[in-house]
């Protein structure tokens, strides 16, 4: 019984290991952003910072090289955006980590996190960005609150997500694409032959 015990727990830390060295990178990303300017890199020497450079957005000077759709996912807009995506990332990862393999849940999380950012194209303009992984959570969240039939939770966050629409102090195009993330996952969780990923 020990032995078994024993490793339950080296299971359940490995989890929570895998799921805080992408909330570490969050960390290191969002302070390195904070205090550094993009002059010179990459042959650029305008004074952007690299939370604009990184950050999805038609304007970018990356765009071409396709790397802000894979960088957007690590960037936050302050501590407080940070912060909840941490600790929602922290109680997320390790329940799908438990029932498909680390590689599955990258490719899950990016996956919702790119078709995303291809909604969030289609409504944009050229001058707003996009950044963080508030969408891939809210997708990953509404497929595990289906998977584990939290209804009534599922049906409360829902009710939020629509009533940001039509709120005033909301940034709307955010408020589309988060509903949109959020759905995303019902339609994963609707799939009758789903991936392995999923």
């Amino acid at each position: 019984m020990e032995i078994k015990t024993s490793k339950l727990k080296d299971q359940r830390y490995r989890k929570f290991y895998f799921t805080g060295i992408i909330v570490l990178i969050f960390f290191i990303v969002f302070f390195t952003a904070q205090f550094f300017k993009a002059e010179h890199l990459f042959g650029i020497t305008s004074k952007i910072s690299l939370l604009e450079m990184f950050a999805f957005n038609t304007s970018s000077p990356l765009k071409w090289y396709g790397l802000t759709a894979l960088s957007s996912f690590f960037l936050h807009y302050n501590f407080l955006h940070l912060s909840i995506n941490s600790i929602l990332l922290l109680i997320l990862g390790p329940q799908f980590l438990a029932q498909i393999k680390k590689t599955n849940f990258i490719i899950l999380i990016l996956f919702i996190h790119l078709v995303s950012l291809a909604f969030c194209f289609v409504l944009a303009s050229k001058k707003q960005i996009f950044l963080g992984s508030s969408s891939a959570l809210l997708g990953l969240f509404s497929l595990w609150l289906l998977k584990t039939k939290k209804y009534f939770l599922f049906s409360i966050t829902l009710f939020i997500l629509i009533y940001s629409l039509v709120s005033k102090e909301t940034n709307h195009l955010e408020a589309k694409v988060h509903l949109f993330s959020y759905l995303l996952g019902v339609f994963l969780y609707s799939l009758k032959r789903k991936p392995d990923w999923i």
